[in-house]
């Protein structure tokens, strides 16, 4: 286009669209059983054997948690040395596709946003455990208080993904030059409260858990997540027990048991009750 200023993109700025974007394009070039990279800058960690930790998060003074989804690296490096050996991990199939694909929309706030995938390679692996017989190293900071483990077993590469943005007079571009992962499905592994890997099982749709949340590793978040920081407070409700308890009006008792005034007893119930509802949810997960 004539008077065009071309330019390049920041891979800040590339991942900032790619938000907007990657669920209509990877639903659109993949299909619905696979889920688009979370972070281009993070995509190098969405190779397959590469590990996904689930664990719960509460916000400061929130009393509900939410599933966060970090990148982790691969499985091979994650386990304790003398069993890595014990795990078998092999990519079964190299398949080459020529796509063409070209996806364009405007994003209110981001601009004109163009993808381009003229190829990708689909990459199928295997993994064979023994389960309950492998552990994970001990040092690993996160994993007295993660619930599973997602290893990522099929995956859509390319090399010649571009992206895109247009605003006004102005275009600017990001090529991937490098194998890039754009799209993934994966294994869900139990752990137990001792570190093995349990048997492997295959997600609904070969994807982690629809509601969690990913956190990217550029984000700080990401190295709360990573320590070994108590992501859920057991004294939470031994707290909140103890405002129900302070929060209870005084009143006299007659010798039989009975309260003096009934209306002491509704003023407790209305004290109590809420905080109660509360403690009761405390533990609910959402998100």
């Amino acid at each position: 286009m004539a008077g065009l200023r071309v330019s390049e993109l920041d891979i800040k700025e590339a991942d900032d669209a790619w938000e907007f974007v990657k669920e209509k394009v990877i639903a659109a070039l993949c299909g619905p059983q696979m889920a688009p990279v979370p972070s281009l800058q993070d995509a190098k960690l969405y190779q397959p054997f590469c590990a996904i930790v689930q664990r719960y998060y509460r916000a400061a003074g929130s009393l509900r948690r939410t599933r966060r989804l970090f990148p982790v690296g691969p499985l091979q490096e994650l386990l304790q040395e003398q069993h890595q050996s014990l795990v078998k991990m092999e990519i079964q199939h190299t398949v080459p596709i020529s796509t063409n694909f070209h996806w364009e929309e405007v994003v209110n706030g981001i601009g004109h946003v163009q993808v381009t995938i003229p190829n990708m390679e689909w990459r199928s692996g295997l993994v064979l455990l023994s389960p309950r017989t492998i552990p994970l190293r001990t040092d690993l900071q996160w994993w007295r208080s993660a619930q599973c483990l997602y290893v990522v077993s099929e995956v859509y590469c390319s090399s010649s993904l571009r992206l895109g943005v247009r605003r006004d007079w102005e275009q600017a571009e990001l090529q991937f030059k490098e194998d890039t992962p754009v799209a993934f499905s994966c294994l869900r592994f139990p752990l137990s409260s001792s570190g093995f890997l349990g048997a492997p099982v295959i997600p609904e749709n070969g994807l982690p858990h629809a509601k969690a949340q990913w956190v990217k590793t550029f984000c700080s978040e990401y190295a709360f997540l990573h320590s070994n920081l108590p992501v859920q407070s057991s004294s939470l409700k031994a707290r909140l027990s103890q405002i129900v308890s302070d929060c209870r009006p005084s009143f006299s008792w007659h010798s039989k048991g009975t309260v003096k005034d009934e209306r002491d007893m509704e003023e407790l119930r209305s004290a109590s009750k809420p905080l109660l509802s509360v403690l009761g949810d405390s533990d609910e997960d959402v998100g």
